[in-house]
C-alpha cells in the first residue's frame, strides 16, 4: 500500500470505530452526565476520522476541501470535549478549569463560525503533495488551532494522571487505560498535522492507527474495567464494530 491508502483506510477505520463506541455508550447510558461528555469526545473523533478519510481518497479538489473543511470543524472540537469528560470524570472542581473549558467552547465556536464566513483563512487550499491527490494547506487562523488544541490536551492529560496518582486499585487502572489510551491516540495523531505542513515524518503515514487503538483501548476501558458502567449487551456492538474494522483492513490491504 502507498503512504496514501494507509492514511485514508486508517482513517476511515478510526472514524467508524469512534462512532460506534460514541453511539454504543450514547444509547445505554443517555441518561448520565459522563456518558453523554464521552459520547460528544467520541463523536468528534469519529466525525473527523471519516471525513479525513473521504477528503485525502477524493481526486476531486472542489470535494476534497469541502470534506478538509468538514473534518476540521468536528476536530477543532476534541481537545475541548476531551478536556470537559476529563473534568466531569475527576470530579475535578476547580474553578478556572471550568473556566478554561467554557472559553475553551467558545473561541471553538468562534473559530467554526469564522470557517464558514472565510474558510480560506482556515484552510488556504488542498494540493496534490505526499502522494494524496489533494491535503489541506494551513491558512493564519490554522496554526492558532495548533497551539490551543495541543494546550488543552496537555492540560486534560495532566489532570487525568494527576488523578491517577491518587487513587488506587480497579480506580487508577481505569484512569490509567483512558490515560494511555489517549497518549497513543494523540502521539499517532501528530501525523495528522504533519503532511499540512509537508513534512513526511513518522509517525505519518501511519499516525492514524494510533487514534484507532485509542478506540480499542478505551472500549477495553469501558467494557473491562467499567470506565463508564452499563449494560453488558454492549459487547455484542463493540465486538461486530472489531471484527467489521479488521475485515476491511484486510481487504483494503
Amino acid at each position: 500500500m502507498s503512504d496514501a491508502q494507509i492514511y485514508f483506510s486508517s482513517a476511515f477505520i478510526t472514524g467508524f470505530s469512534a462512532l460506534v463506541l460514541c453511539v454504543v455508550v450514547a444509547l445505554r447510558a443517555r441518561h448520565r452526565v459522563i456518558a453523554r461528555h464521552f459520547a460528544g469526545y467520541t463523536l468528534s473523533v469519529g466525525i473527523w476520522g471519516l471525513f479525513v478519510g473521504f477528503a485525502t481518497f477524493l481526486n476531486n479538489e472542489s470535494l476534497s476541501y469541502l470534506f478538509s473543511l468538514i473534518c476540521h470543524m468536528a476536530g477543532i472540537f476534541i481537545p475541548v470535549t476531551f478536556l470537559n469528560f476529563v473534568q466531569v470524570y475527576t470530579d475535578n472542581r476547580s474553578r478556572v478549569i471550568r473556566q478554561v473549558i467554557r472559553g475553551g467552547y467558545v473561541a471553538m465556536g468562534l473559530l467554526v463560525l469564522q470557517i464558514l464566513l472565510v474558510p480560506k483563512l482556515f484552510i488556504a487550499s488542498v494540493t496534490p503533495k505526499l502522494g494524496f491527490y489533494y491535503f489541506p494547506n494551513p491558512g493564519p487562523t490554522y496554526h492558532l488551532w495548533v497551539v490551543f488544541f495541543a494546550s488543552f490536551v496537555f492540560l486534560a492529560h495532566a489532570i487525568l494522571f494527576a488523578e491517577a496518582l491518587k487513587l488506587r486499585g480497579t480506580q487508577r487502572q481505569k484512569i490509567l487505560a483512558f490515560f494511555f489510551a489517549n497518549v497513543i491516540g494523540y502521539l499517532g495523531g501528530t501525523g495528522a498535522f504533519l503532511p499540512v505542513y509537508s513534512l513526511p515524518l513518522f509517525p505519518f503515514p501511519y499516525g492514524n492507527w494510533g487514534v484507532f487503538f485509542f478506540t480499542v483501548i478505551t472500549a477495553y476501558a469501558v467494557l473491562r474495567l467499567k470506565l463508564i458502567d452499563f449494560e453488558s449487551e454492549i459487547k455484542k456492538t463493540l465486538v461486530f464494530a472489531g471484527l467489521f474494522s479488521f475485515i476491511f483492513a484486510v481487504f483494503a490491504g
